[in-house]
């Protein structure tokens, strides 16, 4: 799969690169076939990668109800998010952390479930940040707060705990094999344990800003080879490990270009090695080739109105979940060939997970060749939208240095 970047842009640059697509998809569509019922990323005319499938805000996007059941029933209860900071997937269901509720919710949009898990013993939640779920659906969410991670079992029961306070301080969690790696921003490096009994294996990293050290470092995950990527928020970059610990390379840096970072977070790497990282300040996830090339954005600022956009992102997970793949294959655009799902997480806004799919235009089809269109309205300004600010410097830090989960 390949993808290409052909624009380079100073501050700004994020929406004026938008605004370029769709001049040019103006001018070079020719014939258009028909409109698009849902967006795409990049833009027609260019062949698509990325289409976006649901917004989901409350449990009434996963249990609909009609109007007849409210006047039959009465009122009927509306649960929702409050700052979900990740999500995971298992078994066709979602798994969203949100930091605010202090709970794990699990989304089952087969079964048409929303509920959080709610152990008030020694399972208690009280700020879960980053989740990860193995092959055998065991959960590890990491707890900002009780600087711990919390051990769940496949029936979502509370099994032990990892850690102990002032050990570390835990935010980034990625599971491989037998070995859990957690990023820890208290001691600037990456613990490695053992999945089951949560014994120290090793440590990777140290604080500091030369190559394999970090300041700040948050997200973490491990390709399908055991190699790490861990996002090194403040250094802003993305830091590459082999399965052994060694330093590879290092991408990106601070700035406002395409492949540049300001606050970069969650970050996933697919089968063919590309590697997606979401930036909170950017508001969109950047894919990177296997090298650290940029290659393609989505997401972006907009209002409710604009399809697919980003509100303060946070975490990203990419899946092949076979159950989830056919609930959404329906969503899928006739002509578009999917090969995996896209599931991001927005900490504000109207939209607090958004769900993508990944793939390519079928050949000789109107996507693949540009006879589309799209059509949804311009958003406001950024600055009109949310209290949020752009900012290409650390704030927001919390004690020691390291930035509290949702700046």
């Amino acid at each position: 799969m390949s993808f290409v970047y052909r624009w380079s842009l100073r501050r700004g640059g994020w929406r004026r690169l938008f605004l370029l697509a769709a001049a040019v998809g103006l001018a070079g569509c020719g014939t258009v076939s028909h409109e698009l019922p849902t967006r795409f990323f990049p833009e027609p005319p260019t062949p698509p990668r990325i289409q976006f499938l649901q917004a989901i805000r409350t449990s009434n996007d996963i249990e609909p109800h009609t109007k007849m059941e409210g006047f039959l029933f009465g009122n009927i209860e509306v649960r929702t998010f409050a700052k979900v900071y990740s999500v995971a997937v298992h078994d066709g269901v979602i798994y969203a952390a949100d930091t605010q509720l202090g709970s794990l919710v699990i989304v089952d949009p087969i079964h048409q479930k929303f509920q959080a898990i709610d152990d008030r013993g020694e399972g208690d939640m009280h700020r879960p940040v980053y989740v990860a779920i193995d092959d055998e659906g065991t959960k590890y969410i990491s707890d900002y707060d009780r600087q711990q991670v919390l051990v769940y079992d496949k029936r979502d029961r509370f099994v032990r705990a990892f850690g102990s306070k002032e050990e570390f301080r835990p935010i980034g969690v990625a599971v491989y094999d037998e070995k859990l790696y957690v990023t820890d921003t208290k001691d600037q490096e990456v613990e490695v344990l053992d999945k089951r009994t949560g014994e120290k294996l090793a440590t990777i990293g140290h604080p500091g800003t030369a190559p394999g050290e970090f300041y700040n470092p948050l997200g973490c995950t491990v390709d399908r080879e055991g190699n790490l990527y861990v996002t090194d928020m403040f250094n802003a970059r993305v830091e590459k490990f082999d399965s052994d610990g060694k330093f590879l390379f290092t991408f990106g840096r601070r700035g406002d270009r395409p492949g540049d970072f300001a606050r970069p977070k969650g970050i996933a790497v697919d089968d063919d090695g590309f590697i997606y990282v979401v930036d909170s300040a950017f508001e969109n996830v950047q894919i990177f080739t296997p090298d650290g090339k940029p290659a393609l954005f989505f997401g972006g600022f907009g209002g409710p109105e604009v399809p697919g956009a980003m509100w303060l992102p946070s975490g990203i997970v990419l899946t092949q979940d076979a159950k989830l793949m056919e609930y959404y294959r329906p969503r899928f655009d006739p002509d578009f060939e999917v090969k995996y799902l896209i599931l991001v997480s927005n900490q504000f806004g109207p939209s607090y997970i958004n769900v993508y799919a990944l793939g390519e235009a079928r050949p000789g089809t109107p996507l693949a060749e540009g006879k589309v269109r799209q059509r949804f309205k311009e958003s406001k300004a950024k600055e009109d939208l949310k209290p949020s600010s752009f900012t290409t410097r650390p704030q927001g830090q919390g004690a020691e240095g390291e930035a509290a989960p949702g700046k």
